[in-house]
């Protein structure tokens, strides 16, 4: 059985709207107008700030969020993001599999494989996800990736050992995990991963359709080739 996630989808919001009136003349009105607008957009910028500090993330370049962490052509026929978490039995069972590197190599041209967090399966596995993207930063995360899995259960307190092992830059890799820099981030994907309903790792979605659980390699290339040449 695939990992089932430690703690349920949470917290539903409410969001409410004022609205004011202000009095005085035509001028005195436009000018108020314009304060008022002000005002807003300082509350707003400031809401954004306190929700990215809550979540322990301080800021991140919209170019470092737009990568993603993907093998194969950016045109791929085929695009199959795995939702997976590093502390997870089944995924860590998934990637010694080699199924998903294999089904790249196969289609070296028709399919990409893009890997994104769902880091749901022990309290410690957000900040497993949070390494990787720090030594991302160093241009290492698919190393690191395969060392975690590889070395799967891991705990924090391993990471800075990990850093050095490949050889990256640790006193920047510790003050980036430190630092919470990727919080943000990882929660973002995560919450990502519930709005299609999964709740247990590994999952994927095989050009947008949803699959839950490790799918063996003869299914999964069924499926690939059921796109590449529809009947």
């Amino acid at each position: 059985m695939w990992g089932l996630s430690f703690a349920k989808r949470a917290r539903k919001g409410a969001m409410r709207k004022r609205s004011s009136k202000p009095k005085g003349g035509k001028k005195g009105r436009g000018w108020v107008g314009v304060l008022i607008a002000l005002a807003l957009v300082a509350v707003a910028l400031f809401g954004w700030q306190a929700w990215r500090l809550r979540l322990g993330a301080a800021p991140v370049s919209e170019t470092r969020i737009a990568e993603q962490h993907s093998w194969g052509p950016a045109n791929a026929e085929v695009t199959i993001i795995e939702y997976a978490d590093f502390d997870c039995p089944t995924c860590k069972a998934y990637y010694n599999s080699d199924t998903l590197q294999r089904m790249v190599r196969t289609y070296p041209t028709q399919v990409r494989l893009v890997f994104r967090h769902l880091p749901i399966i022990t309290p410690v596995s957000p900040k497993l996800a949070e390494a990787s993207e720090c030594a991302a930063d160093q241009g290492a995360f698919w190393a690191f990736h395969d060392l975690l899995f590889e070395m799967a259960p891991t705990q924090p307190s391993q990471m800075a050992d990990f850093a050095k092992q490949l050889g990256l830059d640790v006193p920047a890799f510790t003050s980036c995990l430190d630092s919470d820099r990727y919080a943000g981030l990882v929660q973002a994907e995560m919450q990502e991963g519930f709005e299609h309903g999964f709740h247990a790792t590994p999952a994927f979605l095989i050009n947008d359709q949803p699959v839950v659980g490790p799918l063996p390699f003869d299914q999964l290339q069924q499926r690939i080739d059921s796109i590449l040449q529809p009947s």
